[in-house]
């Protein structure tokens, strides 16, 4: 007597199936989720970089005597309370020719609470970029 064998999937094999295309679907999901938020987090990263090189330009055009400590915000729709800081410090306060211009700046995380920040730091002469 022979054994009739079937060509079709039992039950168990049908239910291991669909648990594995399950898990590999919910895994393409979490990868695309969690690269949306890279993504977000970078393109505030580029925002905040471009107000602080836009404030250090607005820096470097003032005299060299005028440049002092301030604080500004940013309304810029994609940062949350942004905010920012320019701390100047004299180098050599004695020839009093070159500044250490450092340019913090902080915002909220678009999903959340969490406080972000960034810094950007150069020198100023007191003849110029290029002397």
């Amino acid at each position: 007597m022979q054994k009739n064998s079937s060509s079709g999937m039992s039950l168990v094999e049908l239910m291991m199936t669909i648990l594995i295309v399950t898990i590999a679907l919910w895994s393409v999901g979490e990868l695309m989720k969690q690269s949306g938020i890279v993504g977000q987090r970078g393109k505030e990263n580029d925002i905040a970089t471009e107000i602080m090189h836009k404030k250090m330009e607005s820096i470097r055009d003032e005299s060299f005597y005028l440049i002092t400590n301030e604080t500004f915000t940013a309304n810029e729709p994609e940062l949350r309370d942004a905010a920012g800081t320019v701390t100047i410090t004299e180098v050599d306060p004695d020839s009093g020719w070159l500044k250490l211009v450092v340019i913090n700046m902080s915002w909220k995380k678009w999903s959340s609470d969490i406080i972000m920040h960034d810094t950007i730091v150069t020198y100023i002469t007191r003849q110029g970029i290029n002397p």
